[in-house]
C-alpha cells in the first residue's frame, strides 16, 4: 500500500503541464509543486466489536503529495493513533489503529492566505488489540480498503507555509472482523515546494 501512494504520487509529478492554472490570490506563484505535511490531534476509531469499546486518543498524521495547481492536488498519507480502552469485562486493552492514505484534495483559496479544501479517496485501516495477558487480536479486514473522506481550511502563514485544521474520517466496512470507521480532528503544518 505506502508502495502504491509513493508510486502514484511520483508518476503524477510529470504531468503538471495538464493542470496548469494562474494563481488567482498571487499570479507570481503558480501554486504548482510537492507538499510536505505533519499534523496532530484528537482520534476517534468505532470498535468492531460489542466486547470492546470505542477508542479515543491521540492522533498523528503524516503526508506528501503534490499540488498540481491552486485547485487541485494528490496527497499520500500515513495516520496513527494508540490508547487504551476497556472490554465488556473490564479487562484494560490497549489498541494500535494505523492506516496508509490516498486522497484527492480540492481546494478553493480565497483574500490571499485562507483557504478552504476537501478530501476523498481511501484508507487502508489495521487495527490490533492487546490485553493484560499480552495476546494480540487483528481486529483488520484483511487487504480490505475504506472510503476516506475530509474537509478542512488553511491559512498561509508564508508564501510556501500554511497552517491548517481538518477533519478526516473513515467508514466500518466488512465483518468477521468489521473494518473499524475512525474519525480524526487534527492541526498542522504543510510546507510546499514551489515548481
Amino acid at each position: 500500500m505506502k508502495k502504491i501512494i509513493v508510486f502514484s504520487t511520483l508518476a503524477l509529478t510529470f504531468t503538471t503541464s495538464a493542470f496548469a492554472f494562474n494563481n488567482p490570490v498571487n499570479p507570481e506563484h503558480p501554486g504548482r509543486g510537492i507538499f510536505v505535511g505533519g499534523d496532530i490531534g484528537y482520534g476517534h476509531y468505532s470498535a468492531p466489536s460489542n466486547n470492546l469499546s470505542d477508542l479515543n486518543a491521540f492522533a498523528w498524521y503524516i503526508n506528501i503529495g503534490f499540488q498540481f495547481n491552486p485547485y487541485i492536488a494528490l496527497e499520500g498519507g500515513y495516520m496513527q493513533l494508540n490508547g487504551l480502552k476497556v472490554g465488556a469485562n473490564n479487562v484494560s486493552t490497549k489498541a494500535d489503529v494505523h492506516g496508509d492514505s490516498l486522497l484527492a484534495k480540492l481546494t478553493y483559496p480565497f483574500r490571499h492566505k485562507y483557504s478552504v479544501f476537501a478530501k476523498f479517496g481511501f484508507m487502508e485501516v489495521y487495527a490490533q488489540t492487546t490485553s493484560n495477558a499480552g495476546v494480540s487480536a487483528n481486529i483488520q479486514a484483511p487487504n480490505h480498503a475504506t472510503p476516506e473522506f475530509g474537509l478542512g481550511g488553511g491559512y498561509k502563514i508564508t508564501q510556501n507555509l500554511t497552517g491548517t485544521l481538518q477533519w478526516l474520517t473513515t467508514f466500518s466496512t466488512g465483518s468477521s472482523p468489521a473494518l473499524p470507521a475512525t474519525n480524526l480532528a487534527l492541526i498542522g503544518l504543510h510546507y510546499q515546494f514551489n515548481m
